[in-house]
């Protein structure tokens, strides 16, 4: 059977929503994850733009370089800066922490997507990923 993208991101949406329902904690993020040199700020916790290293449909990785009062099970707004080439303006979604890690140069955060507010600007930007070759596929 043929499955569409969208097709392919509806039914990654219901399924979260499902394991979310039914108290899925133990979620993991087993899907294609897709690298990005976006920036991605916490409202109310980052005064500037970090990093985002991954997102998939599922949640994203945000590192920075200041040490940050984050809590892990609360639910924070992140506010994306796409790249400039995707051509999509800022969104925010909404995500909670599932694990923090740092170390002596970078603070990274864990998060599992919950909403998104602006959800065709998230899904845009998450296709957009998905058809850019990677870094080391370019020509």
């Amino acid at each position: 059977m043929y499955y569409s993208r969208k097709n392919k991101f509806i039914q990654g949406l219901a399924f979260f929503r499902i394991l979310l329902y039914n108290g899925g904690m133990n979620i993991k993020r087993q899907g294609p994850r897709y690298q990005t040199d976006a920036g991605a700020k916490i409202i109310g916790v980052m005064e500037n733009y970090g990093s985002l290293r991954d997102i998939d449909i599922l949640g994203c990785k945000v590192e920075s370089t200041m040490m940050l009062d984050i809590q892990q099970g609360k639910d924070y707004q992140i506010e994306i800066q796409p790249e400039t080439a995707s051509k999509i303006g800022n969104f925010v979604i909404t995500g909670e922490v599932r694990w923090v890690h740092t170390n002596d140069y970078s603070f990274e955060i864990g998060f599992i997507l919950l909403a998104s507010p602006t959800g065709r600007d998230f899904k845009r930007y998450v296709d957009y990923l998905s058809y850019k070759p990677k870094k080391d596929e370019d020509v």
